[in-house]
């Protein structure tokens, strides 16, 4: 069967609610203060930041990532497989994850693998829900 790494429903709900709630403190904050119209700009963006958090969270709820042996099974949005590999690894690189950062690019973690054929095959963690695994990940590629 092998190990499965995947968010829990009750963790998704947990995270959707907290960043709605965030959301709704960040609306009403905006909604009762009296700044000027441009004191609104920065509170908003970060608002659509929340929401789109939300969105990412609900579109990955049921992404996972299997490692049987050298084998690994996956769901990642809509695209399912298994892949066969020779090499796993884990890396920081750039993310496409909705993240409020105000220096630099998003960066997360990625799960590597070099397949059969010597093809690289990269799983944003980060954008799978699945960050919160990488010390999981870690201890189980140096027990291999």
């Amino acid at each position: 069967m092998g190990v499965e790494f995947n968010l829990s429903r009750l963790a998704e709900i947990i995270l959707i609610l907290i960043f709605l709630l965030l959301a709704v403190l960040m609306g009403y904050g905006i909604y009762t203060s009296s700044a000027p119209w441009y004191g609104y700009i920065i509170p908003v963006l970060v608002l659509l930041v929340q929401f789109g958090s939300v969105f990412q969270v609900w579109s990955n709820r049921n992404d996972f990532i299997r490692l049987n042996g050298n084998s690994l099974a996956f769901k990642n949005n809509e695209k399912e497989g298994v892949i066969e590999f020779t090499e796993l690894k884990l890396e920081q690189r750039k993310t496409e994850a909705v993240e409020f950062k105000m220096s630099g690019d998003a960066t997360g973690p990625f799960l590597i693998i070099l397949d059969n054929h010597d093809q690289e095959h990269a799983f944003d963690l980060k954008m799978m829900n699945l960050a919160g695994h990488v010390r999981s990940l870690r201890k189980y590629i140096e027990k291999k």
